[in-house]
């Protein structure tokens, strides 16, 4: 019986019996889905209340009409079924924005929260029951990147403008104060030309940003180091000529201050001078092999 389509059930079923709105209530409590069509003889407008307060598809007088019952019982089970084919597809369209990963908020035209996703509530931080009937500024704070908050969210600003809104980056900080970086787009919500809310699709790239600055500190270290290798490598040439024209000059300048030391011995002063040359020398030839090293170190 619970898995009917249609209940007819008479109001008054007779004295000390459950009438026929306990049995309806009854049957809801069991899970009852289908359509309701009371039947009674009486028309007085306490009884009518009493079953209008149900809900159900037909209220008929008895005696009732063969064509007037035939006539309930077709558009009874007609909205029956046009009604579970609305709930089914609105089951699905809900699975379907609870399973996708981008975060999913929607609001009424008064800017209120009527829908969250289960993305929109780990990033957001409060759950879809903590969030229904309030207003989005209370639930959504964004941020721009100077940590000045938005004077609109995208939701109001797609309300009041009816337009498709696109915020390429903002901060959001959830009620831990946590926060991420965010990239949302919010279009108003328009039925045959009727606005009834907007909804807004956003995800957290702030992994991605993350990424992305290290790619290009990445990109630096690799520029710098292949400018160090080419400032090495042009340093390098010439420091081979003056480290090798160093080392001939000292030879050469050993071999004379001999050769003088044989032949004027007596040449106190030029020998001095010589000397002093030679020492220099070795001072040039010294700082040569440290610019050698500092070049192998930058390499």
């Amino acid at each position: 019986a619970l898995r009917s389509q249609l209940a007819i059930l008479d109001v008054n079923l007779g004295v000390g019996q459950p009438s026929g709105l306990d049995v309806y209530g009854y049957l809801q409590e069991q899970g009852f889905k289908g359509q309701i069509v009371f039947l009674t003889a009486h028309g007085d407008t306490g009884t009518f209340e009493r079953a209008t307060k149900a809900a159900p598809y037909g209220y008929l007088l008895k005696p009732v009409k063969a064509s007037e019952l035939r006539s309930a019982i077709e558009i009874a089970l007609f909205r029956h079924h046009t009604e579970r084919q609305v709930r089914v597809r609105e089951r699905w369209f809900s699975t379907t924005l609870r399973s996708i990963a981008d975060a999913v908020v929607a609001v009424d035209r008064a800017g209120k929260i009527a829908f969250m996703n289960p993305a929109a509530e780990g990033l957001i931080g409060t759950m879809q029951a903590e969030a229904i009937g309030r207003p989005v500024r209370e639930v959504l704070r964004l941020f721009d990147l100077n940590e000045q908050e938005l004077p609109e969210t995208p939701l109001e600003r797609a309300l009041t403008s009816k337009a498709t809104i696109q915020l390429p980056e903002a901060e959001l900080w959830s009620t831990g104060r946590m926060r991420r970086t965010i990239e949302d787009t919010a279009s108003p919500v328009v039925d045959a030309g009727e606005l009834l809310g907007a909804v807004m699709v956003f995800r957290d790239i702030t992994d991605r940003k993350l990424l992305q600055q290290q790619l290009e500190l990445a990109h630096r270290l690799a520029s710098l180091g292949t400018l160090a290798a080419g400032v090495a490598h042009e340093v390098n040439n010439p420091l081979t000529v003056v480290t090798g024209n160093a080392e001939l000059v000292h030879e050469v300048m050993a071999d004379l201050l001999a050769e003088l030391g044989r032949t004027h011995p007596d040449d106190a002063v030029l020998l001095a001078r010589l000397r002093s040359a030679i020492e220099a020398q070795s001072e040039i030839e010294s700082s040569a092999q440290r610019i050698a090293r500092i070049v192998a170190d930058l390499k």
